[in-house]
């Protein structure tokens, strides 16, 4: 409801410091005390905005970090940080945590996905569904391109946001209808 207040927004930090220099301005101008304070109201109310920024997290930060640590992961090829971000109730394509990580092990084994880089993450509300591209790289990657994700993260029981399920579509149509993973060699 109120994430603005915690996500550092260039809009929020142009209004405190656009306030500040009209206020300075003024007081330039007749040399009144009243407004030196407003300035000094408004910069410390800048510091509480930057405080808040930068100790708490929300749900859209959260989400979009934990995206790029699974991203370094891939690069890293770490099946371990990749899954401490993906719930115990993961659903994908019939696979649940347990195979898909089967799968994704067998994948950063044979080369198959080497790095992926994740760009344009859309997080619009709290209920956990995010919208972002992703470009894998590696021998089983056919095209160098980037890939709309659909994914939905489920906030558990200590408070984290871990990835449920995704759906990667296919990025030259503009179809509802989501890929099928590639099959490893044998």
């Amino acid at each position: 409801m109120f994430d603005w207040l915690f996500e550092g927004r260039p809009t929020v930090y142009l209004i405190l410091i656009g306030a500040a220099l009209l206020l300075v301005g003024m007081w330039t101008r007749d040399r009144k005390r009243g407004w030196l304070l407003g300035v000094g109201l408004l910069g410390l109310l800048t510091l509480s905005y930057f405080l808040l920024d930068r100790f708490v997290e929300t749900a859209r930060e959260q989400i979009t970090r934990k995206l790029q640590e699974m991203a370094q992961a891939v690069k890293a090829r770490d099946a371990e940080r990749i899954f401490a971000h993906i719930s115990d109730r993961f659903q994908f394509q019939g696979r649940n945590k347990g195979r898909f990580r089967g799968y994704v092990e067998g994948v950063m084994r044979s080369g198959g996905v080497t790095e992926l880089v994740i760009w344009s993450v859309n997080v619009p509300d709290n209920s956990g569904v995010v919208r972002f591209r992703a470009k894998p790289s590696g021998n089983l990657v056919g095209t160098n391109v980037g890939y709309p994700v659909r994914a939905r993260f489920v906030k558990e029981s200590d408070g984290e946001w871990r990835l449920e399920s995704f759906e990667i579509f296919n990025p030259f149509v503009q179809a509802e209808t989501p890929l099928d993973l590639p099959q490893l060699p044998r």
